[in-house]
Order: structure tokens, then C-alpha cells, then sequence
């Protein structure tokens, strides 16, 4: 069912949607106290950089995909090619915005900026890419539910690829096919297998207790994840310099928790796409830069200090923005619980 959105906003009015407030605050509370957890877990030796390649493989081969499958298999709202199709695409634009919105920017500004043209690629992929994984799946799951995260699962699956592809060609510009491979993960996978089972009538045939299983099996991955982002974001810490990026941070805040918001806002307002379609864009709107930029920043030879600048800053912000763009947001779109 596609939502129209006056039609909503006369249901909605703007006072009543911060009754969500609490359960925003809780999600966002509940993600920073594990950060800040994996932080101090590093910093007093506890959660080791050696353990980290381990965890990681625990999460994406193991706890992830678990949840994907049961979030995704059997839900009725997914045997609709239409409703499958349009999430990925949407993922995928998503982040092709932002790199447009931060590269408009950077050219219009680039005296003021005074950035090197590694630093400017930079910026412009950390600024672009958002955390679309541990810290919006809690609040979708807080907010709205398995169905809304199910079709979250689908919009990151084209975030992925938009991130391996179009972001490769930011950070290097160049393109290799051979990176298109990093797009295909078992969490994506296990979307694959999901839709499969609902289209061919096997997850009928699935005993509940076992996707109850891998639901909270699978759910164990978002606080293993945050203390992970805690903890990697802590090892970078002394590469940020922030007294000497005073710019940079100002601009990145400004575009990724200011103009980037509204223009997903606006998409998801006149998108003619399902409810739970919406709820996904405006709690996407909400999030910061993405941690994993670091890491790409070193592969592919980027600035790491503006990376960790621009990561560092939207993260802390954000605890601050992000519960006030998430009820704002869901009364402009007009979608609630």
C-alpha cells in the first residue's frame, strides 16, 4: 500500500510525533553507551585489535545474515516484485546525493575549504556515505518493526553496491570491476535465499521457532557491531586533529546532518513508494557519516584526517540532531508507528 502523504500529515499533526521521542532517545542512548563501551574496551586492552578480524567474520558470515534471512523469508509484503525492486534502487541513489551534494560543494567552495585534492575526495566519499547498518537497525527495530527492517536489509543492498562501485570511483577515480565482488556478502546472500523461499512457497514450510531462532540469534550482530565501530573509531582517534580542520568539520556537519536530511526528507515524502519504504529513507536521513570510510580512506590512499574529521564529528552531533530530525521527519513524510 502506497502512503499519500497529506493525507497522513492531516492524521499526524506535528505535536503528537514526539511521543516517539522516548523510543528515539532510547535507540540513539542504547548505540552511543555501546560505542562508548567498545571504546574504553580498547582503550584498556579488553577488546584487542586482534580479536577484530574474528568478530567481524562472527558478524557478516555468521549473525547477520541469521537476522537478514529472518526478517526477509516469509514476509508477505516481499512477494511483491515491486516492493522488492524499488528499496536497492532507492539505497543506491541515496548515496549517488550525497557524493553529488558534497562534490557541488567542495567545487563551489574550494578556496575556502583549502583542501588537498586527496582531501577533497575524501570528504566527498565520507560526507556521502552514511552508517546505513548498526545504528539505524536498532531504531528501525525500536520504531516500526521486523517488516520496516526487511525492507531496510533491501535499500542497503543497493547502498553496497552504490559504495563499491560509484564510491571506488571517488576515492580512486577509476573504476575495476573486480571490487563489484565486494558487494556480494552473506547478508545480501541471505536476502537472496529469503526472497527465493517467499516466491517459491518454502518459507511456509519453515517452522516458526526456527526463524524465531535466527531472529534473536542474528540480533546478537548490532551490539557486537557498535562496540566493534567503538572501538575502530578509538584507534583512529589521534589522527583527527580537530583544532586544525575547523572547516572541513563545519562544512561536512552542514551538508551530511543539515541539506542532505532535507532532500531525502523530500524524497520520501513525493516518492510514490510503500510505508515502510519511507520509514526507512527518514531514519536514514538522521544518520551520520559512515565509520567504514576510514578504512577506505587507507585503502585507496585518502586523507585520513579528514576522514576521521568528518566521521568523528557527525557521529557526536548526531546524537543531538538525529532526535530531532527522526519526529520531524516522520510527521513531514507522515508516517508513524
Amino acid at each position: 500500500m502506497l502512503a499519500d502523504p497529506h493525507h497522513v500529515l492531516r492524521r499526524y499533526p506535528f505535536p503528537s510525533v514526539f511521543k516517539h521521542l522516548p523510543t528515539i532517545l532510547s535507540a540513539m542512548f542504547g548505540s552511543a553507551v555501546l560505542l562508548l563501551i567498545g571504546a574504553a574496551a580498547r582503550k584498556l586492552g579488553v577488546l584487542r585489535p586482534a580479536f577484530d578480524r574474528a568478530i567481524l567474520k562472527l558478524i557478516v558470515r555468521g549473525l547477520m545474515p541469521a537476522l537478514v534471512f529472518s526478517v526477509v523469508a516469509g514476509n508477505e509484503k516481499l512477494r511483491d516484485p515491486l516492493r522488492v525492486m524499488t528499496p536497492p534502487l532507492v539505497g543506491f541513489m541515496s548515496i549517488i546525493l550525497g557524493f553529488a551534494v558534497a562534490a557541488a560543494f567542495v567545487r563551489a567552495f574550494r578556496n575556502w575549504l583549502n583542501m588537498s585534492p586527496s582531501a577533497q575526495r575524501t570528504f566527498v566519499f565520507t560526507t556521502g556515505v552514511y552508517n546505513y547498518g548498526y545504528i539505524p537497525i536498532p531504531i528501525v527495530l525500536l520504531l516500526f518493526g521486523d517488516e520496516t527492517l526487511s525492507v531496510l536489509f533491501l535499500h542497503n543492498t543497493g547502498i553496497d553496491l552504490a559504495f563499491w562501485t560509484v564510491g571506488v570511483l571517488v576515492m580512486t577515480g577509476h573504476f575495476s570491476g573486480a571490487v563489484l565482488l565486494k558487494a556480494v556478502n552473506p547478508p545480501s546472500v541471505a536476502i537472496v535465499v529469503g526472497l527465493i523461499c517467499n516466491w517459491s512457497g518454502m518459507s511456509d514450510h519453515i517452522p516458526v521457532e526456527v526463524i524465531d531462532s535466527l531472529n534473536i540469534v542474528g540480533k546478537v550482530s548490532l551490539p557486537l557491531g557498535l562496540l566493534l565501530i567503538g572501538a575502530t573509531v578509538t584507534d583512529h582517534l589521534h589522527e583527527a586533529g580537530l583544532r586544525h580542520g575547523l572547516r572541513i568539520i563545519a562544512a561536512a556537519n552542514l551538508l551530511r546532518l543539515g541539506v542532505i536530511p532535507v532532500l531525502f526528507l523530500l524524497t520520501a515524502r513525493f516518492l510514490p513508494c510503500s510505508i515502510e519504504l519511507k520509514r526507512v529513507i527518514v531514519v536514514q536521513a538522521a544518520m551520520p557519516a559512515g565509520v567504514f570510510a576510514i578504512i577506505m580512506a587507507r585503502h585507496y590512499h585518502g586523507d585520513t584526517p579528514t576522514a576521521m574529521r568528518v566521521i568523528l564529528t557527525t557521529n557526536v552531533i548526531c546524537l543531538i540532531t538525529a532526535p530531532l530530525w527522526l519526529p520531524v521527519g516522520m510527521w513531514f513524510v507522515g508516517v508513524t508507528q
